[in-house]
């Protein structure tokens, strides 16, 4: 497939993923700038995009699904979308691309809930907490801290101060 784009003179750089969700179909994940050209260069080779709808229970084929109720077949749908959409988040190399793919389809497209995304950055990136879920850290140091520093402190001077600090020393 990458190498039939190369022909067309598409930059395979450019196209994160190819998937394959349903017969005759082929899904393209490209950086949203990258659309107009790709859609130009395919139009070249009378190739046009459809609209492609995941969700729809037609697209499952298995016989398994012929007898089962319409709201069973909605879930199982999602559940499959999903499951496809986390594939192809792990597939992409960088976890850059990743977190930003992720991103893209839990807060714009809203396919991945916000309790998905949280354990999908968590397992591209342990440490990873979104913006909206972090707190404030303070930087002041703790009473201990201030201990230490002030227990190197070292006195020079050998001259007593009054206690108001206005009169003059005594001798």
């Amino acid at each position: 497939m990458r190498d039939d784009f190369h022909a067309m003179g598409i930059h395979n750089k450019r196209t994160l993923d190819i998937h394959f969700p349903d017969r005759h179909v082929y899904g393209l994940l490209v950086h949203i700038d990258d659309i107009p050209s790709l859609e130009a260069q395919l139009t070249k080779y009378e190739l046009a995009p459809i609209q492609f709808d995941p969700m729809d229970t037609t697209t499952l084929r298995d016989p398994k699904y012929t007898d089962s109720d319409p709201t069973f077949l909605a879930a199982e749908c999602r559940r499959l979308f999903l499951a496809r959409l986390k594939v192809i988040i792990g597939r992409l190399k960088d976890p850059h691309y990743q977190l930003a793919v992720a991103r893209f389809f839990c807060f714009k497209q809203h396919f991945i809930p916000e309790d998905e995304y949280a354990q999908l950055t968590k397992s591209i990136k342990p440490a990873y907490v979104p913006a909206y879920k972090r707190q404030q850290t303070t930087t002041t140091p703790t009473a201990a801290e201030q201990d230490l520093t002030m227990g190197e402190a070292n006195t020079t001077s050998t001259t007593t101060i009054r206690a108001d600090e206005t009169s003059a020393p005594v001798a």
